[in-house]
C-alpha cells in the first residue's frame, strides 16, 4: 500500500534496506549528509515515498545530482519511488510494414524529459540493426512538434527486417529505453514486397512418451523464421496455437498421459504466415522404453545417466527385478525436485528414460550439476548429472 511512517515495521525494514545499499555505493559521509539534509523536506507526517523524495531533492541541492543514478536505481529497486517518474519518457507508434524503397526510412518519437532534468540532446539514439546484434545507431534530432525527435535509416539494397529501439539520456544522467527492456525486446518492421512463405514439410511425431516431441524440415526463406505451433485434442477440432519456436522441432509437455493430440505447423516470415503443413497425431504414452529380454533383472539398479555431460537431451537406464512402485526423480543443488519423471508401478524388467533439462512446469532448466534418485520397493539410489548449455 501507501507504506505510511507509523506502524510499519515492515516497511521501515525496507527503507533501511535501501539506506544501506546507497551507503554501500556512495559511503558513509555522503549518505548520512543527504539523509539529514533530507529532514528538511520531510513535513510532519511523512511516508516512505516522501521521504524517498526528499533524499532525492537532497542530492539535487547539495550535489547538483551527481549521485541519482545510484539513488534512484536502489529507491526503485525496493519500491519506494517509480522510476519511470525519474527517467525522460518515450513514446513510439510501430512502424507498419513498407515497400523497399530507393529513399530513407524516416522514424519519430515523443521524448518528455522528466520534472528533474532536462534532456542531453548529444544522447538521444535510435538503435537499430539488420539482426539482433544492434551494431548501428542514428542520432535523433528535434523534430516537428512538441518533444518530437526523428531520425533515418539508410536505403536497402534488398528485402530485409529492420529491428530497432530508443534510448534517451537526461542532464543528471539517468537513461530510458523503449521498449522498456530493450534491447532483450524491441521494434521491428519489414521493408520490402509481401510474399506468402512455404509450409513446413515432413512434419512428424518423434516421441510420445509422456511429452510430444515434433520435427519438421526447416525452412529457408530469409532471416527471422519462426513457427507456430497448432494443437487439437480432437480430430477435426478447433486448433489453437500451442507455441511459437524459430527452431525446426518442438516439444509439448503440457500433454496428459493418454491422451491423443493433432497438430500442424505454420511458418512465420515477416508478419507473414504460410499455410498450414500436413497434421500429425500421436496419442501419449506413459513407459518411455522397456528392454525386451527373456532373462529379467537379478537386481534393482539405477545406471549413470549417458550422455553426461549432456545438451538437451540425457537417458537415465534402470533395472527392477520385480514388480515395483517406482519413483524417479530429478533434483536441484539446494535438494528442490523440479521434476518427476516415473511415478507409477512398473513390471521387472530393463527401463529407459529420457530427460530434456525442462522442468514439471515445462520450463528449461540452467546449465549446473543435478541430482536424480530412484525409489523402487525397498530399493534407493541418488546418482550425478551435469547439464551444460
Amino acid at each position: 500500500d501507501s507504506a505510511q511512517y507509523a506502524g510499519t515495521h515492515s516497511w521501515g525494514q525496507i527503507w533501511s534496506s535501501a539506506l544501506m545499499r546507497i551507503w554501500g555505493d556512495l559511503g558513509a559521509y555522503v549518505t548520512d549528509q543527504l539523509f539529514i539534509e533530507s529532514h528538511y523536506y520531510w513535513g510532519m507526517h511523512p511516508d516512505f515515498n516522501t521521504a524517498a523524495e526528499a533524499f532525492i531533492q537532497a542530492d539535487l541541492d547539495i550535489n547538483g545530482g551527481l549521485n541519482l543514478p545510484v539513488i534512484i536505481q536502489w529507491f526503485d529497486f525496493h519500491g519506494l519511488i517509480d522510476l519511470r517518474e525519474y527517467q525522460p519518457q518515450i513514446t513510439h507508434d510501430p512502424i507498419s510494414d513498407v515497400e523497399l524503397i530507393d529513399d530513407h526510412y524516416v522514424i519519430n518519437c515523443r521524448i518528455v524529459p522528466s520534472a528533474k532534468a532536462s534532456l542531453d540532446t548529444t544522447n538521444l539514439w535510435l538503435i537499430w540493426s539488420l539482426d539482433s546484434s544492434f551494431t548501428d545507431s542514428s542520432l535523433l534530432m528535434a523534430g516537428t512538434g512538441e518533444h518530437v525527435f526523428t531520425t533515418e535509416i539508410p536505403d536497402l539494397t534488398e528485402p530485409s527486417s529492420i529491428n530497432y529501439y530508443f534510448y534517451a539520456r537526461d542532464s543528471l544522467d539517468l537513461f530510458s529505453t523503449d521498449p522498456f527492456d530493450a534491447p532483450q525486446n524491441y521494434y521491428s518492421f519489414y521493408a520490402g514486397p509481401d510474399i506468402l512463405p512455404p509450409p513446413p514439410l515432413n512434419l512428424e511425431i518423434t516421441d510420445s512418451i509422456r511429452v510430444i516431441d515434433l520435427t519438421w524440415q526447416e525452412v529457408i526463406c530469409g532471416k527471422y523464421v519462426s513457427y507456430n505451433i497448432y494443437r487439437s485434442e480432437e480430430n477435426g477440432g478447433n486448433f489453437s496455437i500451442a507455441d511459437s519456436t524459430p527452431s525446426s522441432f518442438h516439444t509439448d509437455t503440457t500433454v496428459i498421459l493418454g491422451g491423443e493430440y493433432y497438430y500442424y505447423v505454420t511458418t512465420v516470415f515477416n508478419q507473414w504466415e504460410s499455410n498450414p503443413s500436413d497434421t500429425v497425431n500421436a496419442v501419449v504414452d506413459a513407459i518411455i522404453s522397456v528392454v525386451k529380454d527373456d532373462k529379467l533383472p537379478s537386481t534393482y539398479q539405477l545406471k549413470q545417466n549417458f550422455p553426461n555431460p549432456f545438451n538437451p537431451l540425457t537417458e537415465i537406464g534402470y533395472d527392477l527385478p520385480e514388480r515395483s512402485d517406482v519413483t524417479l526423480e530429478v533434483y536441484n543443488m539446494l535438494g528442490q525436485k523440479i521434476k518427476t519423471l516415473v511415478n507409477e508401478p512398473q513390471s521387472a524388467g530393463y527401463y529407459h528414460m529420457n530427460w530434456d533439462g525442462r522442468t514439471d512446469m515445462g520450463n528449461l532448466v540452467g546449465s549446473g550439476v543435478y541430482f536424480y534418485r530412484i525409489q523402487a520397493n525397498n530399493f534407493s539410489k541418488v546418482r550425478k548429472m551435469i547439464l551444460v548449455r
